[in-house]
């Protein structure tokens, strides 16, 4: 009877059951035309939920919270599997390893946990960096873990160890994502100096600035290594794989961004460096995502348009 009352009143059930709908129902709810994209609505954190994180066979999902915890959630059922306690202070990014057999986190008490995923015991506490750690992420191989922070520096750690192989300076600010290529061979950093670099995973040198004009995000690399996508945009990279760097890796190179991206100000969504659409007011991002030719924006009062581009060249 519920199912029927509530459905939809173009699903599936209302169609097939309409005739034994009752009629001594007299008010009923109004009802959308289609069911909700949302699948699940994960309910536990007693503060704000600051990342989340799948894990990379998908069946798990990770978040983190300023209520200082790590929850682990079946991606199927939505079951809270446990909660990770031992951060002092708020947790800021989470990543699963590439084998899904761990999970790292950082957190505003200027450390990085790393954890087993599936019983939830702390395995190491990584200890040196002196502000907030903003950002983590493992390697492909999983044999070690970056971490960004608002002390302007990137650490790089032996994920098993937990010693710290190299620490990363020459961002003039905050620095808030960090990302691994596929081959480990470099290590992609974003800041609020709105420059993104480009560093040898290995030596710690410095290969690549890229001048965005505002502060990044989201950084990932893509299978090629050619590419960066980033909240604004895909960039491509100049220093190709096993190359020298450039002359003077210390100066700024504008991004060259391929296909839709979205003007440093926020005003245009742009293709290949090209405006393309002029975006009002009431349209411009307070945050941001681009997959391929897909933009997605969300706005005040709690609205998200996406916006797909598909130029037809002749």
């Amino acid at each position: 009877m519920s199912a029927l009352v509530f459905s939809p009143t173009c699903s599936l059930i209302r169609d097939l059951f309409q005739r034994e709908e009752p009629d001594w129902i007299t008010i009923k709810p109004a009802m959308d035309d289609t069911w909700s994209a949302c699948l699940q609505t994960l309910g536990g954190h007693s503060e704000s939920v600051y990342s989340v994180a799948f894990s990379h066979d998908s069946t798990r999902l990770a978040s983190v919270s300023f209520d200082n915890t790590v929850k682990v959630w079946d991606a199927s059922s939505g079951e809270c599997l446990r909660t990770l306690q031992g951060h002092r202070r708020s947790v800021t990014s989470v990543a699963f390893s590439h084998d899904s057999t761990r999970l790292a986190s950082a957190s505003v008490d200027n450390t990085v946990k790393v954890w087993d995923a599936s019983s939830g015991e702390c395995l190491r506490t990584l200890q040196g960096h002196r502000d907030s750690v903003t950002s983590v992420a493992f390697s492909h191989d999983s044999t070690r873990l970056a971490s960004a922070s608002f002390d302007n520096t990137v650490k790089v750690w032996d994920a098993s160890s937990g010693e710290c192989l190299r620490t990363l300076q020459g961002h003039s600010r905050s620095v808030t994502s960090v990302a691994f290529s596929h081959d480990l061979t470099r290590l992609a950093s974003g800041s609020d100096d709105k420059t993104v670099k480009v560093w040898d995973a290995s030596s710690g040198e410095c290969l690549q600035t890229l001048s965005l004009g505002k502060a990044c995000e989201r950084i990932s690399f893509d299978i090629s290594g050619s590419y960066l996508h980033t909240n604004i945009g895909t960039i491509k990279i100049s220093v190709p794989l096993g190359s020298s760097p450039l002359p003077s890796p210390l100066d700024l190179q504008s991004p060259q961004y391929q296909g839709p991206a979205l003007s440093a100000d926020g005003v245009w969504i742009t293709y290949n460096l090209e405006n393309l659409v002029w975006l009002p007011s009431e349209y411009r991002p307070s945050c941001s995502a681009v997959s391929r030719n897909t933009i997605g924006i969300g706005v005040g009062m709690g609205r998200v348009w996406i916006c797909r581009v598909e130029l037809k060249i002749s």
